[in-house]
């Protein structure tokens, strides 16, 4: 939150008022020190003299908007004319505050204001992580590779895409309730090689061909590949897969090796 206001004890009062609830707050005694605070940070609310002696009020909002357009602005004092009203609100000014009005006056209102920011700001993140989802499953879903997400421990799949059904032969449920049926379908000949490292949490991967055994024991060759997904100071963060199916090849490989 940033506080402009001239008067010195005022400014005090707002800021430690503020800062008891929990707030950060930046003060500033006048629009040129608010607008170098402004170039460094992004300030949900500010709350603004209206009638500041070494600029226009309204003009200060108008920088401060310009910085970050979803801010939300008080302005304090009353107007000093029916023109400054209006131009308050073209500048979307969105609460105002009484200059006799008490503390707890003051807090109750940028409380509100504060909270109806933050209520913006989830539903704007709300909506970003549904088209941000909605991008990665038009993506997974439109591969013909089989992708996973599996927990560190592997003890939860946290996604798998629909291919795994048409691959594995297993509905997604299944594999959702029983995170190691995905290595247990693999051919008993084939799990010792392929899987000697696989639940190693300082591996960095591993890759290989094996035979998938399907319910109707129907067999078809994949090539798995598995990266380990880390947070920045190294810790595992989960085990992400994908596994082409290369029955196909591998039915012309055994045709060309007959032929020859």
């Amino acid at each position: 939150i940033l506080i402009v206001e001239d008067r010195p004890d005022q400014l005090e009062t707002l800021v430690n008022v503020l800062e008891e609830e929990g707030y950060q707050v930046v003060g500033a005694r006048t629009s040129a020190e608010a607008s170098e605070y402004a170039k460094c940070e992004a300030f949900a609310v500010a709350v603004v003299d209206v009638q500041a002696p070494d600029v226009s009020g309204v003009s200060l909002l108008s920088l401060l908007k310009a910085k970050n357009a979803e801010i939300q602005m008080i302005l304090s004092p009353a107007f000093a004319s029916l023109d400054s009203a209006k131009d308050a609100i073209g500048e979307s000014a969105v609460a105002y505050l009484k200059q006799e009005g008490s503390p707890s006056e003051w807090l109750g209102t940028i409380r509100r204001t504060f909270r109806a920011q933050m209520t913006e700001y989830t539903k704007e993140l709300e909506i970003a992580l549904a088209e941000r989802d909605e991008r990665f499953r038009q993506l997974v879903e439109h591969i013909k590779e089989v992708f996973w997400v599996f927990a560190p421990d592997q003890s939860e799949v946290w996604y798998v895409s629909p291919q795994y059904e048409t691959v594995w032969g297993r509905s997604c449920a299944s594999l959702l309730e029983d995170s190691r049926s995905l290595w247990n379908a693999i051919h008993p000949h084939d799990q010792p090689r392929f899987l000697a490292h696989q639940f190693e949490p300082d591996v960095n991967g591993v890759q290989g061909e094996c035979r998938i055994v399907r319910p109707d024991n129907t067999m078809r060759w994949v090539r798995i590949q598995t990266v380990p997904i880390r947070k920045p100071n190294g810790d595992l963060l989960s085990l992400a897969g994908v596994a082409e199916d290369i029955t196909e090849r591998k039915r012309v490989e055994e045709a060309l090796t007959k032929t020859e």
